[in-house]
């Protein structure tokens, strides 16, 4: 996405910069192309990180692509005024230095920060926790399911978990096209926010990252470059499409020396502080199945079955409870090797895979083998790499504030229409 000189329409496009999400495509292309190119000054202020284009997956996929999230126990929390705010625990570590040492040049006069972006750096948002952020996410499909794709003669089928299952996985593939549902998928969805990483500390909750005006209020602060050049002093990059944001620069000697307060490295980072989502996102899957039949039958507890006489054929309607299936109990409904089929047929879906039957059976084959003689966790990150292979990973936005209105439209429509998918069945 790159702007020639030549095609800025007017001068005072350079300082009153007027991109937004909401624009059609041209307005769209010129506005941002315009920002990349000319409005954010990186001639003058130091190295900053593009967290939109060119480093989409910072702090989510590991050295060797797979997704990661990071673990709990790596964070610390971070001294603030406004609210209960955590990172990791050497980015407070830089963060709190980086901050004195601003506290310590306004009161010293090497820079005035009244009426500055750039007042104080208190941090207003910093990690968040993936798991809760995903719930969120696949909670909305939940009601979709519930209330618009089950339909009466569903909510017959679902008489036991078996059928539900089945109901589950239509309803899955009328939606996964357009919207990813399994954890992995949804980590390297632009729906996963970047803070996840755990490398990053806003001072900033209110400004919009679509909005160029809100950027050039930090870009215009009389303190910026003083503020760019300290950052990269303590390890940080302010993100290029929000100055407001300060990113963990992992190849910095200053941040290096951070990080060896806790033992880490830039080569062991990842398998420390960090989990595959490849090793936990099946078993994540696999009770997400589970919770949602749970859900719906606590709510429904009986299903109208249709009954055939024996004796005279007749068929006649009559009420039954439905199968509950206990939290011990759900892994033994289906072997290991049908979770693993449903897994890597969502997975697939998701991933818009073009399978013949053939070739999804033989991967499950294959799966089922690497389970048996090596692990689970092997099998999974194989998986991974067939779902990725001969492709870059997907830089795909999705507006994450859709009504329920809107998603029920959605899928409403697919099921109608019908969509574009690989041949290969359940």
């Amino acid at each position: 996405m790159t702007l020639d000189i030549k095609d800025i329409r007017s001068n005072e496009d350079l300082s009153n910069p007027q991109g937004k999400n909401d624009l059609d495509a041209e307005d769209l292309f010129y506005w941002r192309s315009l920002y990349k190119s000319f409005i954010y000054p990186s001639e003058l202020a130091r190295p900053s990180i593009d967290l939109w284009y060119d480093n989409f997956f910072y702090g989510k996929i590991d050295d060797n692509g797979l997704p990661v999230y990071l673990s709990e126990n790596s964070l610390k929390q971070l001294p603030s005024d406004e609210k209960t705010l955590f990172a990791l625990n050497f980015v407070v570590d830089a963060y709190q230095d980086f901050k004195e040492f601003m506290l310590a040049s306004a009161k010293s006069g090497k820079i005035n920060t009244d009426n500055s972006q750039y007042q104080n750096l208190e941090p207003i948002r910093a990690w968040d926790s993936v798991h809760n952020l995903h719930y969120e996410w696949v909670s909305t499909f939940y009601q979709s399911f519930s209330t618009t794709f089950v339909n009466s003669a569903r909510d017959r089928q679902m008489a036991d978990f078996k059928g539900y299952t089945e109901v589950y996985i239509d309803f899955v593939n009328t939606i996964i096209d357009q919207f990813p549902f399994t954890r992995e998928k949804w980590m390297i969805s632009g729906l996963c926010p970047p803070t996840v990483s755990g490398l990053i500390i806003e001072i900033s909750d209110r400004d919009l990252h679509g909005d160029d005006q809100a950027k050039y209020k930090y870009l215009s602060d009389n303190n910026f470059y003083f503020v760019s050049r300290a950052a990269e002093q303590f390890g940080f990059k302010i993100d290029k499409n929000a100055p407001w944001r300060f990113v963990a620069d992992l190849d910095s000697p200053v941040m290096a020396e951070y990080m060896s307060r806790y033992d880490y490295t830039r080569e062991n980072l990842f398998q420390k502080a960090y989990f595959k989502t490849c090793q936990y996102d099946y078993d994540v899957f696999k009770r997400y199945v589970w919770s949602w039949y749970n859900e719906y039958i606590t709510f429904n507890p009986m299903v109208d079955k249709i009954v055939t006489d024996r004796c005279t054929g007749d068929t006649k309607s009559e009420l039954a409870m439905r199968e509950k299936v206990g939290e011990s109990d759900y892994n033994n409904v289906f072997n290991e090797s049908y979770w693993i089929r449903m897994y890597a047929f969502v997975r697939g879906k998701e991933e818009n895979k073009k399978w013949t039957q053939v070739e999804f059976d033989k991967l499950v084959a294959k799966l089922s083998e690497i389970v048996k003689y090596k692990s689970r966790d092997d099998a999974m990150a194989y998986l991974y790499r067939q779902l990725t292979k001969g492709r870059s990973l997907e830089q795909k936005i999705i507006r994450d504030d859709l009504t329920q209105a809107e998603l029920d439209a959605i899928m409403l429509k697919n099921q109608i229409e019908g969509t574009r998918r690989g041949s290969f069945q359940l």
